[in-house]
C-alpha cells in the first residue's frame, strides 16, 4: 500500500512538474478539456453547475457536492468519450467516483484488438479474464469516493482500486490508446478527477477542447 501511495504521489509531482513545462497548458487554464500525448486531464474547476458537455460523451451534467464539480449523467445511460489520445508505453490514468451500480465499464480502445476493459458487475469487478468478488475488492460502497488507477509498464496494464491491485491485461509492445470511454453512468453517480499522464512518448501533438 505504500508503493502506491508513493507512486500516487510521484503521478502528482510529475503532472506539476510537466505544468511548468509546459507552458501553454498553463496559460490556457479555461480550457475544460486538455490532451497531448504527455497529459489528458479533464478540468473540473472550468465547469459550472447544470453544465451539459456535450463534447465529453453522451447525457452528461455537471453536479457539485460541496462545492466540489463533477460530472454526473441526466439519463442511467450516460457516456464519457475521450478521443484523440496517442498514449503507449508506460503510462497512469487515474480517476476518482462516487458510484455504487453494475453493469458500467470504463474501457482503452487502442489502434490494434488489444483494448484494456474495467467492468463493474452484479458479481463483483472484471478484468480480463479475472472476476474479482466485491467482498475480496477494497471498492467503498454509498457515498465514498474510490480511486481507480490504470498502470501500464512493459507490456502489462494492472489495474487497482484505492491502492490494492484487482487484475492485469497483457498488451501488445507499442500499442497505442486513442480513446478513454466510461459507458453506463447513472444520474447518481459521480466522477471528480480523471487525468492520465504518459512517461515515454517518441512524438507529440496536441490537441484542445472547450
Amino acid at each position: 500500500m505504500i508503493e502506491r501511495k508513493s507512486k500516487a504521489l510521484r503521478f502528482i509531482v510529475l503532472f506539476i512538474i510537466f505544468c511548468i513545462i509546459d507552458r501553454t497548458w498553463l496559460y490556457s487554464q479555461p480550457q475544460k478539456v486538455y490532451i497531448n500525448d504527455y497529459i489528458f486531464s479533464v478540468n473540473m474547476g472550468s465547469f459550472s453547475l447544470g453544465d451539459i458537455p456535450k463534447f465529453l460523451g453522451k447525457s452528461l451534467v455537471i453536479g457539485e457536492s460541496d462545492g466540489r464539480p463533477y460530472i454526473s449523467s441526466l439519463t442511467d445511460d450516460g457516456e464519457l468519450l475521450l478521443e484523440g489520445l496517442n498514449f503507449s508505453g508506460d503510462f497512469e490514468i487515474m480517476l476518482a467516483v462516487d458510484w455504487n451500480s453494475f453493469d458500467k465499464t470504463i474501457r482503452f480502445t487502442s489502434d490494434g484488438d488489444n483494448d484494456v476493459k474495467l467492468s463493474f458487475t452484479s458479481k463483483g469487478l472484471k478484468v480480463g479474464a479475472i472476476l474479482k468478488e466485491w467482498r475480496r475488492t477494497s471498492w467503498k460502497m454509498r457515498k465514498e469516493i474510490n480511486v481507480i488507477e490504470f498502470v501500464s509498464k512493459n507490456d502489462i496494464v494492472r489495474v487497482f482500486v484505492n491502492y490494492k491491485y484487482i487484475g492485469s491485461v497483457e498488451i501488445k509492445s507499442g500499442l497505442k490508446f486513442t480513446k478513454f470511454i466510461i459507458r453506463g453512468i447513472k444520474q447518481d453517480d459521480s466522477i471528480f478527477n480523471l487525468k492520465g499522464f504518459c512517461y515515454h512518448k517518441q512524438e507529440t501533438q496536441e490537441t484542445r477542447k472547450e
